[in-house]
């Protein structure tokens, strides 16, 4: 139970269960008020009240508190509500950043994911923490990709369609359709908002090469912060273009390679050699020094330290961090169609709904 210890024209003081104290102001009153609210989304409805004036009254209603103000009006907040909110912020997720000499992840079973949620929860937490997943068992059968991915909310439909289909192709007007080397590279720069999330689902392996390459971005932002914090900055500040065409499409879009939030954390990737157009820097004296600083960028992303390989093998699928972790592969040999992956695309949003679901009703948080 809440305790309420006083208040003034401007403010309630309270204690929480545990004994720590706690001010509310008017403001935060309001925002936590259910009057406005609709019982189950919690979203604000139109016409919210919006009282006037001093703090008059708080008065113990029920199984909550009743608070009045000068003008007459009053809002109503339950323990419960009250509870929520001055609860400890739950713990986040350890974010790790790795190289390719730190220890490897576990694998997680399909089959345990999709039907067991303590499973669900391990595979999905990796996905914050390490920025990837490798799971196992999964069923060499098309669409289990998008099954797969729509067990944790929609999918994201591009130009590729739904599903996308990487396999060598006679003509290919797409790299990744052929069996040579892809250095790693985030997927879908050229989009106003890249996908999040990207699956791939081996339903054959090639017979001689063609393994997975990632690399954490995260790594490579620490390194470029100690070794060269000035080239760090300008990949952060100068746009970049990037584009895609096709019969078809005709997509672009600018922004700098690396997103960086304020505090330094990072927002999101944009690294494909094959989709960049230019950086959009008209002194040429910053423009050159952009380009110095991207050329370690990509020295960053080839270098075997920051890889991970590994054989994606058939009835093998990979969840990576599309804004965080490149993918790519090595050549291979082998046949046209011989070595077939179905992929998909998320956004980060449906992860995150299942881990608070989960959270919420288990009190899983380690």
């Amino acid at each position: 139970m809440i305790a309420l210890r006083g208040f003034d024209a401007e403010g309630a003081n309270c204690i929480d269960a545990s004994g720590a104290a706690h001010r509310l102001l008017a403001a935060d009153l309001l925002a936590l008020a259910r009057e406005g609210r609709d019982p189950r989304s919690r979203q604000r409805a139109p016409g919210f009240l919006h009282p006037r004036g001093a703090l008059t009254a708080c008065v113990r209603e029920g199984e909550g508190w009743r608070f009045a103000f000068a003008d007459g009006s009053a809002i109503t907040m339950s323990d419960a509500d009250l509870a929520e909110v001055l609860a400890p912020a739950p713990p986040h997720i350890p974010v790790r950043a790795w190289r390719a000499a730190d220890p490897v992840p576990p694998l997680h079973d399909y089959q345990a994911v999709m039907t067991d949620e303590a499973a669900r929860f391990a595979c999905l937490r990796q996905i914050f923490s390490h920025g990837y997943a490798r799971l196992t068992g999964v069923p060499a059968i098309q669409g289990t990709v998008a099954t797969f991915l729509a067990s944790f909310g929609p999918l994201r439909e591009t130009n590729y369609g739904v599903i996308f289909d990487v396999l060598v192709r006679p003509d290919p007007a797409n790299l990744a359709d052929s069996a040579l080397a892809l250095l790693p590279h985030t997927d879908n720069p050229y989009r106003a908002t890249p996908p999040d999330l990207q699956a791939l689902h081996a339903l054959a392996a090639a017979p001689d090469g063609g393994e997975t390459w990632l690399v954490d971005g995260l790594a490579v932002i620490e390194h470029l912060r100690i070794t060269s914090p000035e080239a760090l900055a300008l990949l952060g500040e100068v746009p970049v273009r990037f584009t895609w065409r096709d019969a078809d499409w005709h997509l672009e879009a600018s922004a700098p390679a690396i997103a960086l939030a304020p505090d330094g954390t990072l927002r999101r990737l944009r690294v494909n050699s094959r989709s960049f157009d230019r950086p959009l820097e008209p002194d040429p004296a910053r423009r050159a020094a952009w380009w110095a600083a991207w050329e370690r960028l990509e020295a960053c992303v080839a270098d075997p330290a920051f890889a991970c390989t590994f054989a994606l093998d058939a009835g093998e699928m990979v969840l990576m961090d599309n804004r965080r972790v490149l993918h790519g592969r090595t050549a291979f040999a082998g046949k046209a169609g011989e070595r077939h992956l179905q992929g998909a695309y998320a956004d980060i949003d449906g992860i995150a709904s299942v881990l608070r679901r989960i959270e919420a009703c288990s009190g899983n948080v380690g």
